[in-house]
């Protein structure tokens, strides 16, 4: 089972991913079929990859990155993840977010990066990257 814990600090807010109490990685996956992986959080991490898969639509140099390392992506963005967890870019149309056992006990989060939406204009996807508005346009929120 997962848990986000958010605190504050000097350096600003950040979400951890943790273990709490998983023994086998079939476990892990019935465990991430069962529940939710960040139960507490879920909805407030959902929201800040949105944001990082918008801003990577409209800056390659980002989406670059973001695909060459997305963990330290997500690190960078304050959402931490335990050494365990392995990080990995799906760039398919119709992909969602997905959590799996990995080999040796790890942990793999699947995360979408789709096509850039033809039905949003660059402002529209500029504006909920940079947190001008409070809610995204529909096109843009990663589902589970």
């Amino acid at each position: 089972m997962y848990n986000t814990t958010k605190f504050s600090g000097a350096l600003g807010e950040k979400m951890v991913l943790t273990e709490t109490r998983i023994s086998t990685p079939v476990q892990i996956s019935s465990q991430a079929k069962k529940t939710a992986p960040f139960p507490s959080d879920w909805k407030l991490w959902e929201t800040e990859v949105s944001k990082l898969v918008a801003r990577a639509w409209l800056d390659s140099d980002f989406c670059d990155s973001f695909i060459a390392d997305p963990a330290g992506t997500l690190q960078e963005a304050g959402l931490v993840l335990e050494d365990f967890v392995e990080v990995q870019i799906n760039q398919n149309p119709d992909a969602v977010p997905i959590l799996r056992a990995g080999e040796g006990g790890t942990v793999v989060y699947e995360l979408p990066l789709p096509p850039k939406p033809t039905t949003l204009t660059d402002e529209e996807i500029s504006a909920w990257a940079e947190g001008r508005v409070d809610v995204a346009p529909a096109s843009i929120v990663l589902t589970t």
